[in-house]
């Protein structure tokens, strides 16, 4: 019995959502978000160069004076643009795997 194109489009886009999935999964999991975050307090060497010569001078120590963001500003209209697809195509992805597994579960209950 032949294929028909729906039946493949179904597995492609099973295959692709599943995929995608694990990703983001694996990402959340291993703490990259986490990291990024802490990369932006980082001290540089010059505050903390600055940080401890004002403890040995007894000055009142504020640890906003010491942080520095390090975080830049690539924005332009492509990533911009590039920024929005994503956030809608992860939202229909998340979207199809709530879909997807209510599915599974109405057939498994049936």
């Amino acid at each position: 019995m032949k294929k028909s194109y729906k039946d493949n489009f179904l597995k492609v886009l099973f295959i692709f959502l599943f995929i995608s999935y694990l990703a983001l999964f694996i990402s959340q999991k291993s703490g990259y978000v986490n990291f990024q975050n802490y990369k932006k307090t980082a001290l540089t060497k010059e505050k903390i160069i600055e940080f401890e010569k004002d403890i040995k001078n007894g000055k009142k120590i504020d640890i906003e004076k010491y942080q520095v963001d390090v975080k830049k500003n690539y924005g332009n209209k492509l990533s911009n643009t590039g920024y929005f697809i994503s956030n809608n195509i992860s939202s229909l992805v998340y979207k199809g795997v709530i879909s997807f597994f209510n599915t599974v579960g109405k057939l498994a209950k049936e």
